[in-house]
């Protein structure tokens, strides 16, 4: 928790998570309370899946680099664009989209496997 004085002496205005070492709930509630926005590492560090799917379509490095700028760019703006209008956390918000896309997936795959048969 003194990182966490730390970072709100400091004037820290965004904590960007590192790869697996995520903030604890009661850090995250504290810095959200503080106007401080914590962006969940499962967001900020899916570039390698992005990369690898793109290393299996075949394509290139460029392309690669390219996709994980764009997805990781659309989809921060998105959480922090809908966490101020809702006034809600990143993390929340990350993980009501997450649930949404999956649930969409899996009813349009469902309808896909209903379809073939």
């Amino acid at each position: 928790m003194e990182t966490v004085r730390q970072l709100i002496t400091y004037g820290t205005k965004v904590v960007v998570e590192a790869a697996n070492i995520p903030t604890t709930p009661e850090e995250e509630k504290t810095l959200t309370e503080k106007g401080v926005w914590v962006m969940p590492d499962f967001v900020v560090n899916a570039g390698g899946v992005i990369g690898s799917y793109e290393e299996y379509k075949g394509g290139t490095d460029y392309e690669a680099f390219e996709l994980i700028k764009q997805k990781i760019t659309a989809n921060v703006k998105l959480i922090l664009t809908e966490a101020d209008l809702l006034t809600k956390p990143p993390r929340q918000v990350t993980l009501e989209i997450a649930a949404a896309r999956v649930k969409r997936a899996m009813l349009l795959r469902r309808g896909a496997l209903e379809v073939a048969r």
